[in-house]
């Protein structure tokens, strides 16, 4: 998704959704659901879930479009700084309930991204991801993983610090990177003994 939007589209979407015009609020809604989801998906249990997350944050957008400020940053910018707030208030909420579940699409987008052991993962797959050991492997080893331990990757993966993913969790930086050597470990072991750990 391309979200090179000029300024003055910037400015003119944000006056609509504050005017009301259902046709501004559509706009901007094709326009960044897809990356409100993507962040929303790392925080949830399933993708009703992720749906309900996605409409609580659109809801905020609504409320509080009238924040944004073009002179001080990107629409963009903006979404994913609302979005990461609410996810990660709701996250420190739920830190003791029962951890993620695996999902395909977030094995495919950690597999193309390999911020781990990049020489050792196989490049040859087909345009869909599907069907490599690879990342069968991956998605066994993100099937084990704690909610947290799973999103440090992630974060990690889009170019996070340590010290931002701490202030993001709610935990030290040093507790950052020991979880994500932890998980690369983890990683590695799948890719070394694929029958290390059975796929839920």
């Amino acid at each position: 998704m391309n979200f090179k939007l000029t300024k003055e589209k910037e400015i003119l979407i944000a006056k609509g959704m504050m005017d009301g015009d259902k046709k501004s609020y559509t706009e901007f809604v094709e326009l960044f659901s897809p990356v409100i989801y993507r962040e929303c998906m790392k925080f949830s249990d399933d993708s009703d879930d992720a749906d309900d997350h996605l409409n609580e944050i659109l809801i905020r957008v609504v409320i509080t479009i009238g924040r944004f400020d073009s002179e001080k940053g990107s629409m963009y910018t903006w979404v994913i700084t609302l979005s990461r707030n609410y996810l990660k208030n709701n996250y420190l909420k739920k830190q003791d309930e029962p951890e993620l579940v695996c999902y395909e699409q977030d094995a495919l987008e950690l597999y193309v991204k390999r911020p781990f052991v990049a020489e050792d993962v196989s490049t040859d797959n087909d345009e869909d991801g599907e069907n490599i050991p690879d990342l069968i492997k991956l998605r066994k080893a993100l099937a084990v993983m704690s909610k947290r331990d799973r999103s440090i990757l992630f974060f990690r993966a889009d170019g996070f610090s340590y010290e931002n993913i701490g202030d993001f969790l709610g935990i030290k930086s040093g507790t950052a990177m020991t979880a994500y050597s932890r998980a690369v470990s983890k990683i590695k072991k799948m890719f070394e003994n694929s029958d290390a750990v059975q796929c839920c």
